[in-house]
């Protein structure tokens, strides 16, 4: 391949990785370089070299690398330079930044600037955050198009110091060496994506990242960025995770991956208008734990791991990764009891697991535990002030305490620390709706929807904002964006089926809501609820009574003391002259809210038309 790197809009251009590697492909610069002819020349004296066996092997084969075959051109027999260089190195594996980087000088200084202790300069000044130095050294040495690896540091550097524009530039220089190796090709491209989407260039980032991915596919960080940020819908993830080819030893990754797609479009955010046309409840019962073994819990011989068992043996060990995705699918699903469980046993192993905090906070909010969220976002502040997380958290306790004015400033900060985090983007929105405040929620949430296009939840309540003030054309275009995104969310339907309700389109509504209950099958009982109450009222409308009432009763035997539902089965009987059974629902009803005014003028009329009927036809129905 040319050493250039091409932008998204351009063609990619002849690659031969497979073959650059068996004729010798430049391999990345590493620690492990260093330390190849650290070994070799017997600079270190103690016990923990590696003097035979496959060590020492290994550190042999490292040690045939072109470079550091230079590097022992270079020293020869010079006792001075490779102690310098042996300091440098030693100082650069005990974290001791600042005393890696003098003695690194020291020894470009004494040779010239030789190109490779040039490049260990450059990963101690990295190291030590000294990000705007390491460009600044490779440009006065002129080795940034040396080859991908000074590339890629420079690049690296100019973007922990946000200069992204900068970076473009360096990723874009045609390299001296034209072999490059594909994992650094594959970080090439994953850099430039993080520029693109950092400039909100959306589909040049996704372009990005696919081909980074499509290079390397253990690239877990560009799956992450894709998936995380939303930045593709539920099929473009599908389709991604079908084009990538994985060797057999990393299958396990790809089944990592296809969980990760199936909780992808979970975004952790406080309820706000969610859920549609009732209120969140618990299930009837606490959701029964799987027995699980501890995390980390030994479980057979380790010999027995294998490539085609990997996934499922870390499973089995409750890895925290795995633990987080099935957080995720149970929030996915409703279940807000399982849910914590989970968050819980991957807290008390890892108090700052920021994958599944976000979880955990809302699960906490759901569940109103305002003491154990409190600890948890003090812990977070404490720890991790410059990250956007802590303060989410921190958003998330003052929306439990309707506290909305002070929960939206943490949001807002959040927001400033990473404009691509998308749980704090959602939150900030609720934070107005949830004060019926809709003209500044909706442009909080067309802000998510520019920022994470594959999260259909900014549609979803986009839509939500339209139905509330009964805009019911723009309503079903932006849940149809939401359906189209994420296609197994009963919610949208349900929303979907409402606006159907509301243009008397009672058939269409009608198969809407019961695609969306099939969506729901296996998800928590509240779920169900609306929909089948949704239902029963579609039915109701079609004079379908026999089906409503079914629908109805379905709802009951899900919750029993559901006094809606009793008050909708009381006025279906009612309607359909069956006036002895909706007598006794409305008393139901009203024993559950006895402050139903509407309800006892209902009984009241029920009670008038029964009085003006013979008594065989109020009983004998």
């Amino acid at each position: 391949m040319h050493a250039t790197q091409q932008t998204p809009s351009n063609a990619t251009q002849a690659q031969q990785p497979q073959a650059a590697a068996q004729k010798g492909a430049r391999q990345p610069y590493s620690i492990e370089l260093f330390l190849a002819y650290h070994r070799l020349a017997g600079d270190l004296q103690n016990e923990n070299v590696p003097r035979g066996g496959a060590e020492a092997s290994a550190a042999r084969a490292a040690g045939n690398h072109p470079e550091v075959l230079a590097l022992q051109e270079l020293f020869g027999n010079n006792a001075a330079l490779r102690r310098l260089f042996s300091l440098a190195v030693e100082n650069l594996q005990l974290h001791a930044h600042r005393e890696a980087i003098f003695f690194a000088d020291k020894l470009v200084t004494l040779t010239d600037g030789h190109p490779l202790l040039v490049y260990l300069l450059g990963e101690t000044y990295f190291a030590n955050g000294d990000y705007k130095k390491v460009h600044s050294l490779f440009a006065r040495y002129k080795v940034l198009n040396r080859n991908a690896n000074f590339q890629v540091l420079a690049a690296r550097a100019l973007l922990r110091n946000k200069q992204y524009e900068q970076c473009l530039s360096v990723l874009d220089l045609p390299l001296e060496e034209t072999t490059i190796f594909a994992r650094l090709e594959a970080t090439a491209h994953f850099l430039r994506g993080q520029c693109y989407e950092s400039n909100e260039n959306k589909a040049f980032a996704i372009q990005c990242y696919t081909d980074c991915l499509r290079k390397e596919p253990t690239h877990v960080e560009a799956f992450s960025r894709l998936v995380d940020s939303y930045l593709i819908s539920g099929p473009e993830r599908e389709q991604l995770l079908a084009a990538l080819n994985f060797p057999s030893e990393d299958l396990w990754l790809k089944k990592y991956y296809a969980a990760r797609v199936r909780d992808a479009d979970v975004v952790p955010e406080p309820p706000g208008a969610r859920p549609p046309l009732s209120s969140r409840r618990p299930a009837n019962q606490a959701t029964q734990m799987a027995e699980e073994k501890p995390i980390g819990t030994a479980i057979g011989d380790s010999s027995t791991v294998r490539a085609d068992n990997l996934f499922e043996t870390l499973s089995s060990r409750n890895n925290l990764d795995i633990l987080c995705i099935k957080a995720k699918h149970a929030y996915a699903r409703y279940d807000i009891d399982r849910a914590y469980e989970l968050c819980l046993r991957a807290i008390r192993e890892d108090p700052l697991c920021f994958e599944v905090i976000p979880i955990y906070c809302c699960c906490l909010l759901e569940l109103n535990y305002l003491g154990e969220l409190y600890y948890c976002a003090h812990n977070l502040v404490e720890n991790y002030s410059g990250h956007p997380l802590p303060w989410f958290a921190v958003g998330v306790y003052y929306f439990l305490n309707k506290k909305y004015e002070t929960a939206r400033k943490y949001f807002q900060k959040a927001n400033l620390l990473d404009r691509n985090f998308a749980p704090s983007w959602l939150a900030f929105a609720h934070s107005f709706a949830v004060r019926d405040e809709s003209d500044q929620a909706m442009s909080v949430y067309r802000t998510c929807a520019r920022l994470f296009p594959g999260c259909y939840l900014a549609q979803l309540y986009i839509g939500m904002e339209f139905l509330r003030t009964n805009n019911l054309k723009s309503a079903m275009l932006s849940f149809s964006a939401a359906k189209d995104i994420n296609p197994s969310d009963p919610f949208v339907y349900n929303e979907i089926g409402v606006i159907l309700y509301k243009q008397r389109m009672y058939a269409e509504a009608r198969e809407t809501f019961m695609t969306g209950i099939t969506l729901a099958e296996g998800t928590i009982a509240w779920v169900l609820e609306i929909l089948y109450t949704n239902l029963g009222h579609t039915f109701r409308k079609m004079k379908d009574y026999k089906s409503a009432v079914k629908n109805y009763e379905k709802v009951i035997a899900l919750n029993p003391r559901n006094a809606a539902v009793y008050f909708s089965l009381a006025f279906t009987y009612h309607i359909s002259n069956q006036l002895n059974k909706a007598i006794s629902f409305y008393h139901k009803s009203l024993h559950y809210k006895y402050d139903a005014p509407f309800v006892q003028d209902m009984l009241n009329k029920c009670l008038s038309d029964a009085a003006e009927l013979p008594w065989e036809n109020v009983y004998n129905v």
